[in-house]
């Protein structure tokens, strides 16, 4: 992400740096789902596992050997 998507995102960031030091994270999680109880089931999980990898393959090309089936 850069200035040219979101104007005054580097000023932002440089900012979040100085105020939160840490080391970049190697790995974070795509997202967090969260499912309207009237929604859920006990398939959702599967089913909404399902649609993230099917996404994940059709827009990143899938996700690393090492995570693929967890």
């Amino acid at each position: 992400m850069n200035d040219e998507l979101v104007p005054g995102f580097a000023e932002a960031y440089a900012a979040q740096q100085v105020r939160y030091p840490m080391t970049e994270p190697g790995w974070q999680p795509v997202h967090t789902v969260y499912v309207p109880a009237d929604r859920f089931s006990g398939s959702t999980v599967r089913e909404w596992g399902g649609r993230a990898s099917a996404l994940a393959e059709a827009h990143l090309g899938g996700f690393a050997p090492d995570v693929r089936d967890r």
